[in-house]
């Protein structure tokens, strides 16, 4: 055990710093630099100039790039106006500190709090390990780590939102420094609410202790939501149906969230990770695949809630409740790979079926490990330049099954990966399990 644990730390340390440098390559040559980034602060920026974030100006956009706040290699690639404000004003709230520098400082603070979020959320999650599984887990984080460029060279807000979410719930879980785990989780919801709100619900569901800690992320995330929507309504008092629209504008057939196989992100590497994207294959119907995708996924919640509710919670439920959370919370609603760096929350559960019920770790690190492996970065971009030499009919029987096995790979490993951690979490595998010790080390 011991020389697994020096050797656990390298390899996340190796990922890390692999990621860390390619992102920062990728990011100065790829075409797509910054493209997430992009949008998020040219918005912030226009609320900053009291102007409406959630309707696009052209001449407000060619008076911030004349005064060096917006991109001008973006602009080159995406034009103006930008794509419209998706993000709650939340999210444009805590990306005023950016929008006030210039770009170029700005972009390079942001990908620094990616890079060390994404590296410390992983390194305590791997710490919640070291007395069951060091080495598998290294494996399967380190993984991770090495196939996160893609979230560093296009800045996207989910690196930070879910480390955020990842230290939150280390530091619940383990019971330390719990006031800094409840105001991550408060930036996390801030910033990406789809990417945490059920981790949240989690903990308000699990016990006394965890409700109480959800309870003080939801009153930070209050006041900050009421600061954010009281700024917003000052300059754009329509703002709720504005967002929508603009949601809405972005999901339409051939748009760029388009979940149908007609979407303008079709090609595996780009596309979303979550149901939709497989049931609108079989019917490409807004109101069959939604229909579809929130029956499943909220079937599989009652059931994980009908144990909660029955069963006292221990230390291993809670991982077991956590992994399959994780894996649940990309399936709903629209996410894409970028968001399933959430899924590092199975990794503890997995090391501890791996110590304590060996034939289920296997299983457990298989399901997690393709779930992981299919929204990783390289194994996406193989798939892709795969696909592309194929031809897929949505006309046929035949021609749907083999696009959803071939073209929708990774919502399909994160449905197996939730089935598996609910099926564990409905067994019964002894009272020792209540026995695990709430902190990692003791």
């Amino acid at each position: 055990m011991r020389w697994k644990r020096p050797l656990g730390l390298f390899m996340i340390l190796a990922g890390g710093a692999a990621f860390s440098m390619w992102g920062f390559v990728l990011a100065r040559d790829s075409p797509k630099s910054m493209s997430d980034l992009y949008p998020i602060y040219n918005h912030a920026r226009v609320l900053i100039e009291h102007q409406d974030p959630y309707i696009e100006s052209a001449p407000t956009y060619d008076r911030l790039l004349s005064e060096g706040f917006l991109d001008s290699h973006s602009i080159a690639v995406y034009g103006l106006p930008i794509v419209p404000c998706v993000y709650p004003p939340t999210s444009l709230l805590l990306l005023t500190p950016l929008a006030m520098l210039h770009w170029g400082p700005a972009h390079f603070i942001w990908m620094g709090l990616i890079v060390s979020s994404l590296i410390i959320g992983s390194i305590l999650i791997w710490t919640v390990t070291l007395d069951q599984a060091p080495l598998i887990s290294a494996v399967l984080i380190g993984f991770v780590l090495i196939n996160s460029e893609s979230v560093l060279f296009e800045g996207n807000a989910a690196g930070v939102a879910v480390a955020l979410c990842i230290v939150a719930v280390w530091s619940f879980v383990q019971e330390r420094v719990v006031l800094l785990g409840s105001i991550c989780l408060a930036i996390s919801l801030a910033l990406k609410p789809h990417d945490s709100a059920l981790v949240w619900l989690c903990f308000l569901l699990c016990g006394t202790a965890y409700r109480k800690r959800a309870l003080q992320s939801l009153l930070y995330v209050s006041v900050l939501a009421a600061v954010a929507v009281g700024w917003v309504r000052l300059v754009s008092p329509h703002w709720p149906r504005e967002l929508a629209s603009n949601v809405a504008a972005l999901s339409l057939r051939g748009g760029v969230n388009d979940p149908g196989p007609h979407s303008s992100t079709g090609l595996i590497v780009n596309s979303a990770i979550n149901l939709q994207t497989v049931f609108a294959v079989i019917w490409d119907k807004p109101a069959f695949y939604n229909f579809a995708s929130y029956a499943l996924c909220g079937l599989l919640f009652v059931f994980w809630l009908i144990r909660t509710i029955r069963s006292p919670m221990s230390i291993f439920r809670m991982w077991m409740s956590l992994a399959f959370i994780s894996a649940l919370s990309m399936l709903p609603i629209y996410h894409r790979h970028h968001d399933a760096k959430l899924l590092i929350l199975g990794v503890p559960a997995c090391a501890l079926l791996w110590s304590r019920h060996r034939a289920s770790g296997m299983v457990a690190f298989l399901v997690t490990g393709l779930a992981i492996t299919m929204n990783a970065d390289v194994p996406r971009a193989i798939l892709t330049n795969l696909e592309s030499t194929m031809s897929f009919s949505d006309t046929t029987i035949f021609g749907k099954v083999l696009t959803i096995l071939l073209a929708r790979p990774a919502p399909l490993a994160i449905l197996a990966m939730a089935i598996f951690y609910l099926w564990v979490y409905w067994r019964r595998f002894g009272e020792a399990d209540a026995c695990l010790p709430s902190r990692a080390g003791q």
